[in-house]
């Protein structure tokens, strides 16, 4: 007799406002495929919808708990240690079971279940349009087009095609009638195994005589084991007339290959030895020590996992953090366990991936984006299946897979790209260290300018701090100069893109064959477009920002929704000619260099000129090949890049992030000066970095200019710890957006009187606010924030716990809470 299973199962279905987990029996015939992280099909009221499985029992509280209607996928998404994370990451960021389970796999694995509505009864409907088609316009114009629809429709289909936005309360009404009926499906999500038609050699077949088309053709499928692609073989030129004779000797069988769609990478040339300095054998020493003894521990009787102390690598530019990685992974993986290595741009992880898979081979797999579905799947499996070892990916790497984690590199700890920003609003630097705790893992953070947070946590013996002070090969760092372009502007009578310094020093790199790297935060040609006449700046009309005028193609496009429109050259209120063109951006730059150098060869990195796929690999591997001499770009071009031909770096505009109102401004543009100055002088040659700026006397462009992190971060703490912002306190911000601005402010007071009753009762937390966010509106949503702010972790998640936490997930709707934000825009 078959004993009983019941499931424990979150839904998974954006139409389904549900945040508990449900439970269901499993039928017998499933009981032997479903397990922890399976992926099912359940019943829920009058619809089937997807879900994870998060537990199994026997026994059940429910009496009468619906059977399970199918198993989605045939292996299991994630294991015991990886729900730990995601249950770890709902509670700390305050969001739903189902989203932080969703971060464990990519996107395009979990099938999709879509309602598809066709009619159910002609003839009542005929009549009804015939009768009255005046009456009700909307059940008009689904039930005509339902009608003349050859196939069922989705309710997005019926929405694009009616144009009407309440769509759903009439097909409710319309099945209610019994006019219109619905059915559930499953819609495959098209990431899954390739295979290639292959043929394979007769188990219990001879060959006889064979001509020598036969015979090439037989030996070339022994030679590759057994079976050979047919794409192969079209390509070795072997005769289809033949392979067709042996297929109907029976001497060849029809079969399949699984093909691997493997990403392209950035190959930077091939493996070079390396002579260690003496502070990267140090830091190499210190990382395996703490490995060891936390291999050590596993390895004991009792086998528990204890996280050894994470270590902040606190390495200038160019003193050779990559390599100490690489011999940490070396280490990792002669203990028998795996590693995962984050890194923040896409840009980044091809660069870094070219290094892994000189040094690891097929052993490394990539996480990231820019891949397409099948790629995405095929290295996630790779990683599942334990054939990649290694892990290198953006922000998401973090939830690879991997069964035996060692090792957690994450490097440039301090990029703000590692923050997540949709729910759940997780920051992988801090995911990644409770998943080292979950599984006994060392963590290695690396970076030229580590985050405030890490910085604090090295100060309080948290973390082990290893220093690296010097570049490796005793290279010199690069000298800086600081531009004032007010003297400049007040010489020149206009905005100088470039300088007359930084003008010189780039002719004199192009007449040495040097390389150059522009940077300049801001994409566009110009920022602002503002009537002479009466004022008026050309503006966004769904969100509270200027337009950017980007030249090629002479469009107004807004960076926070997307949306444009055509530049027009009147002014739409008084009608004045629009000559007033303010602000820089990348493209504006691109065009003054190639005005004064007509012969220089430029490459322009944003998010203009990156949208095609593999456009990151071919920019920076044509710059690498030196096929460009100037490489102008936003922050793409600011972090990790080594190019040893590039000499001289110019920053356009250094202020661009400094008056943001954002407690985090002078940190950004700190980092973002550091990192990119380190970009000069990796090779041979000394390096020059020129920093343009208005404000030459603020303290975070004199401590960048001078590469001086300590002395920063001793301002910058000093302030933080006055006012107070992080690491001396925590905050939670909270964003109410609506379409409609009373909604969204009255929505911000009844968070602000749900929070105001629980402060009052135990203290300490500071409520701030609500108060417009200072981008006010985004997408046609007004927004509205409050800031909690508490010496306490505890005490402040108590907080939400006993407020927002409660709030069904209808009333949270239109509500964001971020944890640790790493902005307040």
């Amino acid at each position: 007799m078959p004993f009983r299973q019941f499931a424990t199962v979150y839904v998974d279905s954006p139409a389904v406002l549900l945040d508990k987990s449900l439970t269901y029996e499993v039928p017998p015939r499933l009981q032997e495929s479903v397990s922890l992280g399976s992926y099912v099909l359940v019943p829920l009221r009058n619809d089937c919808v997807p879900g994870f499985v998060v537990s199994l029992s026997e026994k059940s509280d429910v009496e009468s708990a619906k059977p399970i209607s199918d198993l989605l996928a045939d292996i299991p998404f994630f294991n015991r240690e990886l729900l730990r994370l995601a249950t770890w990451i709902a509670k700390y960021y305050h969001s739903s079971m189902v989203d932080a389970l969703r971060c464990l796999i990519p996107g395009g694995l979990r099938q999709r279940v879509d309602r598809f509505y066709a009619i159910a009864a002609p003839a009542e409907t005929e009549a009804y349009l015939a009768a009255s088609p005046r009456r009700s316009p909307a059940r008009t114009a689904i039930l005509r087009l339902l009608l003349s629809s050859t196939k069922p429709l989705t309710l997005a289909d019926i929405k694009e095609q009616t144009e009407l936005t309440r769509a759903q309360p009439v097909l409710k009404d319309l099945i209610k009638k019994g006019w219109v009926s619905q059915e559930t499906r499953t819609v495959q999500s098209g990431m899954n195994r390739r295979y290639l038609k292959a043929v394979q050699i007769a188990p219990d077949e001879r060959p006889r005589s064979l001509d020598d088309r036969e015979k090439k053709v037989y030996e070339a499928v022994q030679a590759a084991g057994g079976r050979l692609e047919l794409k192969v073989m079209r390509q070795q030129g072997l005769s289809p007339a033949a392979i067709k004779r042996l297929l109907a000797q029976g001497l060849l069988l029809d079969t399949e290959i699984a093909s691997l769609r493997t990403p392209a990478s950035l190959q930077a040339g091939t493996e070079t030895s390396h002579i260690l300095t003496d502070e990267q054998e140090q830091a190499i020493a210190t990382i395996c020590e703490q490995m060891k003894s936390a291999q050590d521990q596993r390895s004991g009787p009792i086998g528990q996992k204890t996280a050894p102390m994470p270590c902040l690598l606190h390495g200038i530019t160019a003193s050779g953090k990559t390599e100490v990685y690489l011999r940490a992974i070396e280490r990792c993986l002669h203990l028998g366990r795996q590693a995962i290595v984050l890194v923040p741009e896409i840009a980044l992880t091809e660069q870094t991936l070219g290094l892994f898979r000189r040094r690891f081979g097929d052993q490394v797999a990539v996480f990231h984006s820019a891949l397409s579905q099948g790629e995405r799947f095929d290295e996630w499996d790779r990683a599942r299946r334990g054939e990649a070892r290694i892990v290198v990916g953006a922000r998401s790497a973090v939830f690879a897979p991997l069964q035996n984690v060692g090792l957690i590199v994450i490097d440039e700890e301090h990029d703000a790209s590692y923050k997540q920003e949709n729910s759940p609003r997780y920051h992988a630097r801090d995911a990644a260290l409770r998943r080292a705790e979950i599984e006994g893992s060392m963590v290695v953070l690396g970076s030229a300018t580590p985050s405030p947070e890490s910085y604090r946590r090295a100060d309080t013996s948290k973390y082990r701090l290893v220093r690296m002070t010097r570049r490796v090969a005793s290279r010199s760092l690069p000298t800086v100069e600081i531009v004032d372009l007010r003297q400049a502007q007040k010489e020149l009578k206009q905005f100088p893109v470039l300088s007359p310094q930084l003008r010189q020093a780039l002719d004199e790199r192009l007449l040495r064959n040097e390389q150059t790297i522009l940077f300049l935060n801001r994409r566009g040609f110009c920022s602002v477009i503002q009537c002479h006449s009466c004022g008026r700046v050309e503006s966004c009309p769904r969100c509270s920002v200027a337009l950017t005028y980007h030249q090629n193609a002479r469009l107004l496009r807004c960076h926070h929704c997307n949306s444009a429109r055509s530049a027009p050259t009147l002014c739409a209120n008084c009608g004045a000619p629009l000559t007033s063109y303010l602000g820089v951006g990348t493209q504006r730059v691109e065009a003054e260099v190639a005005e004064l150098f007509p012969g220089a060869r430029l490459l322009r990195m944003d998010r203009d000129t990156t949208t095609r796929k593999g456009s990151h690999v071919a920019m920076l591997g044509a710059f690498r090949l030196l096929d460009a001499d100037v490489l102008i770009g936003t922050q793409m071009v600011a972090k990790g890049l080594d190019f040893p031909k590039v000499t001289l770096v110019g920053v356009v505009l250094a202020d661009t992030a400094l008056h943001v109102p954002d407690f985090r401004a002078a940190e950004r543009t700190f980092q973002l000066l550091a990192q990119v100055s380190g970009r000069a002088g990796r090779g041979e040659d000394p390096g020059h970095v020129i920093i343009q700026t208005y404000q030459p006397d603020n303290y975070a462009i004199m401590n960048a200019a001078r590469l001086d992190y300590a002395g920063f971060w001793k301002h910058e703490l000093r302030l933080r710890r006055e006012l107070p912002y992080p690491p001396f306190t925590h905050l939670v911000n909270i964003v109410s957006a609506s379409p409609v601005e009373c909604e969204a402010r009255s929505k911000a007071q009844a968070v602000k009187e749900a929070l105001m009753g629980e402060i009052q009762k135990q203290g300490g937390t500071q409520l701030i606010g609500p108060a417009p966010c200072p981008l006010a509106q985004v997408k046609d949503q007004f927004r509205w924030h409050l800031l909690l702010r508490d010496r306490s972790k505890p005490r402040l998640h108590q907080v939400l716990e006993r407020t927002l936490d409660q709030w069904s997930p209808s009333q949270r709707q239109g509500l964001t809470i971020d944890v640790d934000p790493m902005a307040l825009m």
